[in-house]
């Protein structure tokens, strides 16, 4: 089921990976308003995702493309790189994985 999740202006999709029986969710169509960009909106709704998939031990992956020519793909990988997403695939599409910060009880 897909949820969308939105933080002030800024906004996407996490939704279960088709195929993939794992605990695994996806970030799509993550965006932020043209005059709400570069003001961290798009950071802070990343951690508050990560947040909760980490609460619930669940990896995430995203595919960083951009749906807009001001949007660079250097740009989209850098800011998943900021929130742990390391680089999992170039094909068929690119792919970047974050797997859970899962905190043990002591």
């Amino acid at each position: 089921m897909e949820e969308p999740i939105t933080l002030d202006n800024a906004s996407a999709l996490l939704c279960p990976v088709k195929g993939v029986s794992l605990p695994v969710l996806q970030i799509k169509n993550l965006f932020v308003e043209p005059e709400h960009r570069n003001k961290g909106q798009a950071s802070a709704l990343i951690t508050s995702i990560a947040s909760k998939a980490d609460d619930a031990h669940y990896a995430l992956i995203v595919n960083p493309d951009p749906a807009e020519e001001e949007v660079t793909i250097e740009n989209l990988v850098k800011l998943y790189e900021r929130h742990g997403f390391k680089h999992l695939q170039d094909k068929p599409v690119l792919l970047y994985v974050r797997m859970p910060n899962v905190k043990l009880d002591s």
